[in-house]
């Protein structure tokens, strides 16, 4: 495009892949979402995720976090891609956006089995034009979907379903989903189901 000044490569995992390969081709495809999420190192560049379920890499040591300007993780959809947290007590968010511009669409985030602790959610800091389409979070502690400032964001068919109350928090209600301070929302079209113990959406 005139006046583009970013390169855009894509990453691709599938459940044939191998964490080994680089990556960079269907047929050299990562096999694990954490060894996959590891290449998104630079702005715009592009995970493409397959059908299928896909766990943490045996290696991770951190939550993920969107730090690059554009980045995009795109699954097949969110009935057939589900992406697996690491099995760690994370700090802020089970998978956190601090990057203008992110993409994040077409998968569930759900809980690892060998979770012993907090299973955070979805976070997206201060930051511009996040666009979450087509996701499900299944499973995670809430809010499961959490954004604080976040400007224009646009949030399309996602899906917020069989959520946890975290003991040592408080006596509740507990938010599904908590828009704080956000500016221009589009979109907002979010389902919340098995809503036991919380109150939907706080603003």
């Amino acid at each position: 495009l005139p006046g583009c000044e970013h390169e855009v490569v894509t990453f691709y995992v599938r459940l044939d892949g191998d964490d080994d390969n680089n990556g960079m081709t269907p047929e050299t495809a990562k096999r694990t979402f954490g060894a996959g999420f590891a290449l998104l190192d630079q702005p715009h560049w592009v995970l493409d995720i397959g059908p299928g379920y896909f766990t943490a890499s045996t290696s991770e040591a951190d939550c993920p976090r969107l730090q690059e300007a554009g980045a995009t993780i795109r699954g097949a959809g969110s009935a057939l891609t589900t992406l697996v947290l690491p099995a760690l007590e994370c700090a802020h968010a089970g998978l956190w956006v601090s990057a203008d511009e992110v993409t994040l669409e077409g998968f569930t985030l759900t809980r690892n089995a060998a979770q012993t602790g907090l299973a955070q959610g979805l976070m997206v800091d201060a930051v511009r034009e996040t666009t979450i389409r087509d996701v499900t979070l299944s499973e995670l502690a809430m809010p499961a979907l959490s954004l604080n400032g976040a400007i224009q964001p646009t949030l399309e068919a996602i899906t917020v379903t069989e959520l946890s109350t975290v003991e040592g928090l408080g006596a509740g209600p507990f938010a599904a989903v908590a828009l704080t301070n956000c500016t221009s929302v589009a979109g907002a079209d979010i389902t919340i189901e098995d809503l036991e113990g919380s109150t939907g959406v706080t603003l």
